[in-house]
């Protein structure tokens, strides 16, 4: 969430627990979560996510990774994500 905050994108995991969820417009969600997959993140159907004991670091970090490369991948390709409004 830092990440987009700073990078200027109005996108967000919210989380409960070990629960978290993308969210992301609804227009870009096939796109969203098929370029996360190009980048060895898969997110079931029903877009809940989970982590357990058994992630690592290294996991963590792949997902971190995945989320910044699908967003750069996303503005290279011409797709206009949803930019933070400038505050104050």
């Amino acid at each position: 969430n830092c990440w987009w905050r700073e990078e200027g994108y109005e996108l967000r995991i919210d989380n409960f627990c070990s629960m978290f969820r993308f969210q992301v417009p609804a227009h870009l969600n096939v796109v969203f979560y098929q370029t996360l997959l190009l980048h060895g993140v898969y997110c079931w159907e029903g877009r809940t996510c989970f982590l357990t004991t058994a992630h690592t670091d290294e996991d963590i970090a792949l997902v971190i990774d995945a989320c910044k490369r699908t967003t750069h991948k996303l503005v290279d390709s011409g797709i206009t994500l949803p930019r933070r409004e400038e505050r104050e």
